[in-house]
């Protein structure tokens, strides 16, 4: 299996870290530093990269951003040993470019899924790329928890995604 991942509210909790940036900038002495950003992934992020490396599956990130926000944010977090690949997509451009690329260069039969919190990304790889499952990830601590969209696949968290998997 391929699984697209998006990094922020999927694999990172963007919330957490904005946060914590804020506190930085108000209180003196607690600093942010780019080295310790794996201590705002969720907690059931690395074990599902680990098992889903382990099944032999194949993890790319595709994150969307300043590229070298995104880069160095992916680089520093701890995630980049379970990837295959990453596709970092600039603003004003589309996941789903990306994906339907990346599976243009590397055709075969593999189901194939794409996570991402954003009711917009999910429905342009949808359309995009028929062939991917996608779901969203509705982590509940993230500011878009609350928007509702009853057409898309859902899960909480990445044991919601296993038992999708089933």
């Amino acid at each position: 299996m391929i699984f697209f991942l998006d990094f922020d509210r999927t694999l990172f909790d963007t919330e957490k870290f904005y946060n914590a940036l804020e506190r930085a900038l108000i209180v003196p002495g607690n600093p942010v530093t780019v080295e310790d950003l794996a201590r705002y992934l969720y907690a059931d992020s690395i074990p599902f990269l680990e098992e889903r490396t382990r099944a032999g599956d194949i993890c790319i990130l595709v994150s969307r951003g300043e590229v070298v926000i995104q880069k160095t944010k992916a680089e520093n977090s701890a995630i980049i040993p379970y990837l295959s690949d990453a596709l970092y997509v600039g603003p004003g451009k589309s996941k789903g470019d990306a994906i339907q690329t990346y599976l243009n260069m590397h055709p075969g039969t593999q189901k194939s899924f794409f996570l991402d919190d954003t009711i917009t990304e999910l429905e342009q790889v949808a359309e995009k790329c028929s062939d991917v499952t996608v779901v969203r990830m509705r982590r509940v601590t993230a500011r878009n928890a609350g928007q509702e969209a009853p057409h898309l696949a859902e899960v909480k968290d990445f044991a919601g995604l296993k038992a999708l998997l089933i």
